[in-house]
């Protein structure tokens, strides 16, 4: 009996090394179980036990386990770390891990080190994290835990796809998941087939509204600009100089509600410090330019002269992106024109109003009125070409067309 053992342990040995030539692993038994070693180029060891009992016939499940945990040591882990990452660990238990995961990965420890990723990146807060991100990742772990596991990362983000198809809640989730599903493949080094689909195979997971769908909810969808007659209108009848001050310059420079808090006048322009953090990066700092609105020539002046002078306070706006937005909304519903302007956006069908319509509209007069490059647009609002295109190309209505096109050709005919 004992020289079968040695057999049996001697092949287990000799398919480890034929197949990690160069990998340094070797195994023994410990208490019953298989202790995993390492030896290092430098000469130093390392060893893990696995939760795998030291018994015949373990070969192939051990060679699967070896291939994992090497793909986490070329990110630069070390043996028993690897190990950590697929099998949570009792820390009070000595003796090793204790529990497996049905998929053969600890995904409760790579979600938390994709939270301090998140965290110490900079591109997410924690309140952000607890708000945005644990609801997802609690989702995606249930679905990982579940009798009928997901077995890679499409299925993963299959499991999450719930919801009506190309809804917000729906599209977020998915892709939260994903960023999380390329960080443990990327970083953590977890097997390739947990990679998320891309391009139309993600979009598709997403779902797509149906392309006549109406909003079922007034305040659902992106809000839409507000256009220069009536924000004019709403601006001469806002009583309180700091509301006025602060809608005017919302829509003047283009400011998200939240910038009111960080920006300064800078010559002849408004300096904003405030930096947006998103999935796709961080906004930069910039300076603004006003835009006047169409009859309304120096309007961008006496609003820079207005706050330099400390004459007039903005109001308080709180500390968030959410807050500021919410306190301006909650404002403007108080003023008559503004509730009458938002009651006629939703009976025509043309969507919602918010403090956001005021950015929106600097955006549509930077194309319609002064003709400027998307690019220099992009780069005035703080955000890229991409998201410039994405959420204000919709709105060139046909007469914006056509007096694009009427003033094109009479530049053409006055160069010729």
């Amino acid at each position: 009996m004992a020289s079968s053992s040695r057999n049996w342990a001697a092949d287990l040995r000799a398919a480890i090394k034929q197949q990690f030539r160069l990998g340094g692993f070797t195994v023994r038994e410990m208490n019953g179980k298989v202790m995993l070693q390492k030896r290092w180029s430098d000469g130093t060891r390392q060893a893990a036990v696995l939760p795998i009992d030291w018994r015949p016939g373990i070969t192939l499940n051990v060679l699967a386990v070896i291939e994992a945990v090497n793909d986490h040591i070329q990110t630069g882990m070390g043996l028993k770390e690897a190990v950590h990452l697929q099998w949570p660990v009792d820390e009070d238990n000595n003796n090793g891990p204790v529990r497996i995961s049905r998929s053969g990965t600890n995904w409760p420890e790579i979600v938390e080190r994709f939270r301090i990723h998140k965290l110490q990146s900079g591109q997410v807060k924690d309140d952000c994290w607890k708000q945005n991100y644990s609801y997802v990742m609690r989702r995606l772990l249930a679905a990982l835990a579940d009798s009928s596991s997901p077995t890679n990362g499409k299925a993963v983000l299959l499991a999450l796809a719930t919801g009506k198809p190309g809804s917000r809640g729906r599209v977020v989730q998915i892709e939260r998941a994903a960023q999380f599903l390329r960080f443990a493949v990327r970083e953590v080094g977890v097997d390739q087939r947990w990679a998320p689909p891309e391009g139309e195979d993600l979009v598709d997971l997403k779902g797509r509204k149906a392309p006549n769908e109406k909003s079922t909810s007034p305040q659902a969808g992106q809000a839409v600009p507000l256009m220069d007659e009536a924000f004019l209108t709403l601006l001469s009848e806002i009583p309180d100089p700091r509301w006025r001050l602060a809608v005017g310059l919302c829509g003047v420079f283009g400011l998200r509600p939240i910038e009111l808090q960080y920006c300064r006048p800078e010559g002849d322009g408004l300096r904003v410090d405030y930096q947006k953090r998103t999935a796709r990066g961080t906004s930069p700092k910039r300076t603004v330019e006003a835009l006047d609105p169409i009859g309304r020539s120096g309007l961008g002046k006496q609003l820079l002269l207005e706050l330099s002078s400390g004459l007039v306070e903005l109001p308080p706006m709180g500390g968030r992106d959410a807050l500021a937005a919410t306190s301006m909304n909650t404002y403007l519903r108080r003023r008559k024109y503004w509730e009458e302007l938002r009651q006629e956006a939703i009976a025509s069908g043309a969507g919602r109003l918010s403090g956001y319509s005021f950015r929106h509209g600097y955006a549509y007069r930077s194309a319609m009125a002064y003709d400027i490059p998307i690019r220099a647009a992009a780069a005035l609002m703080g955000h890229s070409v991409q998201v410039h295109m994405q959420h204000y190309g919709k709105w060139v209505d046909d007469a914006a067309v056509k007096g694009a096109v009427a003033a094109a050709r009479d530049r053409v005919a006055l160069a010729s």
